[in-house]
């Protein structure tokens, strides 16, 4: 007799061990699909036919619930002949939120027996419907809001959970919380990911349109600035001629007239003259191609020979490299540049330019800097639009379009110009430019 009560209870013990084990393997198993793979469906689907399995019942359900208080069977495992809940859409009114609350809270609700637990009449019918007669349900919570439930169903006949059977669903749960929350920020990645393609596109887009819109205006502004210089020459021409045969016979008042036209005619040929040059920075590049800036600014210095004599001038040179670029526009840069440097000069003080370059990385970093009258700093983006002057023509000579056409350039030559200067210190302007073009331009 004693035999076989120690038999029975080894049994027992050997079944109830056999039951962790399975129930622990069983969890493992879960995080380890968890770990191993970003498919939730895969992941839901395989999770609760090894439960439904695991706790000999006909149907296990993970069971989401959105904000507007529907919920649905978004993973299911049943047996037969038990009808499918598969991605069945309930009412909010089935999901009160009473129940929302609780479930929030952590609540997990046992029903043994349909009969003889109390609910609302349409919730009854839902279970009459789905023919379930006990019910285990432990939340599933992301974050601090419900995202669901992982729901046992016992269909055939009542059914008394045990508490070994609640305290593996709870664990399941959290660990369901892990994939769940994975898949959460995965879908918020992908929509902004995708808010910011549909954002770059309509960029592109735009930037598109503005280009061609860009190279319209420089073609329309090209052919015009070319298509003026015709009569303005005749202007010119006649007024010489007038001013040649006729202009000592002229009173006082028709000669001021006359030096007035001549004059006005030579500032609208130097504007014009500025706004094809300032065009053909787009129309009429060049190809990059390797260029010695040495070079380039002893031909500027050349070029500016006779001015730096006329001013007294000293113009210091250091180390320059070679970067691929456009020569002419290269040439263009460095003699406005440098032409401002010994146009803005205080009187009284001989000019003193100084041009040197470091190299950082990949771009070469060039200084020009003088000891000239300087500007205000606050002025230092309107020094580069077109036609934008600081002071009067009376004062200095120009157009006031020169630094315009410098930073035209080297923003084409993806490069940045930066002015630093207070007034009567000078002025230093800071051109930092790639020693090699990434790509040929479109």
């Amino acid at each position: 007799m004693n035999q076989t009560i120690e038999k029975n209870s080894l049994s027992d013990c050997d079944i109830e061990l056999q039951k962790q084990l399975t129930q622990a393997n069983l969890l493992a198993s879960v995080l380890q699909k968890v770990r191993s793979t970003l498919d939730l469906e895969h992941i839901l689907k395989t999770i609760v036919e090894e439960v439904r399995a695991f706790l000999q019942t006909d149907r296990v359900v993970v069971f989401q619930v959105f904000s507007d208080g529907t919920s649905k069977a978004t993973a299911e495992s049943v047996g037969e002949p038990w009808r499918s809940i598969f991605e069945e859409v309930f009412p909010s009114e089935s999901f009160p939120p009473s129940c929302y609350e609780g479930y929030l809270k952590g609540k997990i609700v046992l029903m043994h027996d349909r009969d003889q637990y109390p609910m609302i009449d349409c919730m009854y019918k839902i279970y009459e419907d789905f023919q379930i007669r006990a019910k285990l349900a432990v939340p599933i919570i992301v974050g601090d809001l419900l995202w669901g439930l992982v729901l046992a169903h016992h269909c055939s006949e009542p059914r008394h959970w045990e508490e070994w059977e609640v305290s593996f669903m709870r664990q399941l749960a959290r660990q369901l919380e892990i994939p769940l929350e994975q898949a959460e920020l995965f879908r918020r990645l992908q929509e902004e990911l995708e808010e910011r393609k549909k954002i770059e596109a309509e960029l592109r887009v735009l930037t598109a349109k503005l280009e061609r819109s860009n190279v319209e205006l420089e073609s329309f502004a090209y052919v015009s600035s070319h298509d003026l210089q015709e009569p303005l020459r005749k202007i010119q021409a006649f007024g010489d001629r007038l001013k040649s045969r006729s202009g000592n016979n002229l009173d006082e008042k028709s000669q001021d007239y006359l030096q007035r036209m001549l004059s006005a005619s030579n500032r609208a040929q130097l504007l014009i003259e500025n706004l094809l040059t300032f065009s053909r920075v787009t129309t009429k590049k060049q190809p990059f191609s390797l260029v010695s800036l040495r070079e380039i600014v002893d031909g500027v210095l050349s070029d500016l020979e006779v001015r730096i004599e006329k001013v007294g001038a000293t113009v210091e040179i250091g180390e320059l490299p070679t970067i691929s670029a456009d020569p002419p526009q290269m040439r263009q840069l460095f003699q406005n540049l440098i032409g401002n440097a010994l146009k803005f000069s205080r009187e009284g003080v001989p000019p003193v330019v100084t041009v040197k370059t470091k190299i950082e990385g990949d771009r070469a970093i060039i200084e020009i800097a003088d000891n000239g009258i300087g500007f205000d700093e606050q002025y230092r983006d309107r020094i580069f639009e077109v036609f934008q002057r600081l002071h009067g023509r009376t004062e200095y000579e120009g157009s006031g379009i020169g630094l315009s056409i410098c930073r035209k350039i080297v923003e084409r030559h993806k490069g940045t110009i930066i002015p630093y200067s207070q007034p009567d210190c000078g002025a230093t302007f800071v051109i930092n430019l790639p020693l090699t073009q990434p790509e040929p331009e479109a």
